[in-house]
């Protein structure tokens, strides 16, 4: 229905659900959907409608309610054009038997969308709702190519039009579910107080098990982003969509269907509208912009604020740990220093206070050499008041013991790590190292190579410190491009030697 023809009346078929009777009319449409839902049940009689509707009466709604009042109901959603009534023949054999013939109801086309529309509502909260599955772009863009694949020079058989039909049902139908999958999924994250949500949560092995998740979506959407919107480039260019839909509404005519037919120009319109949304989505417009494009910016913007909470709960942890040592060691200090200005230069590098204030006691005391200092007693000095009213206080924060699966997921970073820093500093004393002769490497020592190289060329003397603290040297061997081969493919750069300084 175009908007149009929705101004010009009301759409009274939703009356039902807001009228004053409206519990005996839902209770009516309720049961007459699922007759037709679920069991597949010829057109029901007022008095099944009612014997359903007494029986299931647990809230005691009905306790009053009459089989007359059913029939009066179901005459006023006919009137309304919910319900579609049909007379009872099949026992008839007079013809005073037909005209005292009773009425059977069936709920109207429209009543039953609006019905589903309710049942998939209700159905939210019992859903998961939201995904960011990297197989929902992969499928997408297979069935893409099977579509660019196509030949549609020569007229398609009625088999291949059936076929064409699933494919285009099956790529709007995939499409749709990674839009509504992926923005309800960010709409939920970005509708949550990360510090609420996560204080059920196991912190480390969730924030593996999250950031990977959308990790692998992002790598998922890049590159098959590129092929989609290739494939829909050159289907648009060699003019596929228009001879594609021709075949659809060929296809759509060929089906006996027994309600109004829709018009070719509805058809055309309703299928031109799948298909701009595809277009909308992964091919850039006159102004290079796509609504995929939003999609990365949104989910990299989540793992970014997701990292920066947990880099302030790392920090907040580290704060709250004991610092029992350092002061130790502050105060050994201090006790060994005579000169008391320069304890007054030590005690503001340590706190950041330039000129630090200082008390001294007014009341002279003995000093025992048996007793400590917390056993002599504290001085009591009195202070002005103070306005405390703009005194902003810290908030409470829970602290989350390691789980099980927290323990096991650290230890296996740990060794991880330990397995890479062992990797890496077997690499750095090679010595020298020509990157175009090294063998297959893990990705994570290209990924420290390129590091190295980056920092070197940011200093005249193209050297720097490995964080193990090898000094090294970065050498342009050649002007031509070299390949370095590592785990996660190949990788094209400029030809460059690493000299480590090896200690002997």
């Amino acid at each position: 229905m175009k908007l149009e023809q929705r101004m010009l009346a009301p759409f009274i078929k939703a009356k039902y659900l807001s009228e004053p009777n409206y519990r005996r009319y839902t209770a009516i449409i309720h049961y007459l959907y699922q007759q037709h839902e679920y069991y597949y049940g010829p057109p029901s009689l007022p008095e099944d409608i009612y014997n359903y509707i007494t029986e299931n009466d647990s809230v005691h709604l009905f306790e009053n309610y009459t089989q007359k009042q059913v029939e009066e109901d179901l005459k006023q959603l006919e009137e309304w054009g919910n319900v579609i009534s049909h007379a009872d023949n099949a026992r008839v054999s007079k013809i005073q038997d037909y005209n005292r013939s009773r009425l059977r109801y069936q709920c109207a086309d429209e009543t039953i969308e609006i019905e589903r529309m309710l049942e998939r509502l209700d159905n939210q909260i019992q859903r998961i709702k939201g995904s960011l599955d990297s197989k929902m772009v992969s499928s997408l863009a297979a069935l893409v190519l099977r579509f660019q694949q196509m030949d549609f020079g020569t007229p398609l058989t009625k088999e291949e039009r059936k076929e064409f039909n699933e494919l285009w049902t099956d790529i709007i139908k995939r499409f749709k579910t990674l839009r509504e999958e992926a923005s309800d999924y960010l709409g939920i994250i970005q509708s949550k107080n990360i510090e609420e949500a996560m204080q059920s949560k196991d912190i480390s092995a969730f924030r593996v098990k999250f950031t990977n998740y959308l990790t692998d979506f992002i790598i998922a959407l890049q590159e098959n982003t590129i092929i989609i919107e290739y494939a829909l480039k050159d289907i648009h260019n060699r003019g596929l969509v228009d001879r594609a839909i021709d075949d659809l509404i060929l296809y759509q005519k060929e089906k006996p269907n027994l309600d109004e037919e829709i018009k070719d120009e509805e058809m055309i319109e309703i299928f031109h509208m799948q298909w701009s949304g595809i277009q909308k989505w992964f091919v850039p417009d006159e102004y290079g912009e796509r609504y995929v494009d939003y999609l990365l910016k949104q989910t990299n913007e989540t793992i970014s604020k997701f990292m920066k909470y947990l880099e302030q709960l790392t920090e907040r942890e580290q704060q709250m740990k004991s610092r029992k040592h350092e002061f130790l060691h502050l105060a050994k200090l201090f006790e060994e220093e005579k000169n008391f200005d320069h304890c007054l230069q030590m005690f503001g590098a340590v706190t950041n206070i330039e000129k630090p204030p200082h008390f001294f006691s007014e009341r002279s005391k003995e000093v025992y050499a048996n007793e400590t200092i917390l056993e002599q007693g504290v001085e009591v000095k009195a202070l002005q008041n103070a306005k405390t009213g703009g005194i902003r206080r810290k908030k409470e924060i829970a602290v989350i013991e390691p789980s099980e699966e927290d323990k096991l997921l650290l230890e296996e970073l740990r060794k991880k790590k330990a397995n890479e820093e062992e990797k890496l500093e077997a690499f750095t004393r090679r010595g020298k190292v020509v990157l175009d002769q090294i063998e297959e490497i893990d990705s994570f020592i290209l990924d420290a190579i390129l590091n190295w190289i980056s920092k070197a060329n940011s200093t005249k003397s193209k050297t720097g410190k490995t964080d193990n603290g090898v000094t090294y040297a970065v050498e342009k061997h050649s002007d031509r491009f070299i390949t370095v081969k590592s785990t996660e493919g190949m990788l094209t750069m400029d030809d460059y030697v690493i000299h480590f300084e090896v200690s002997s």
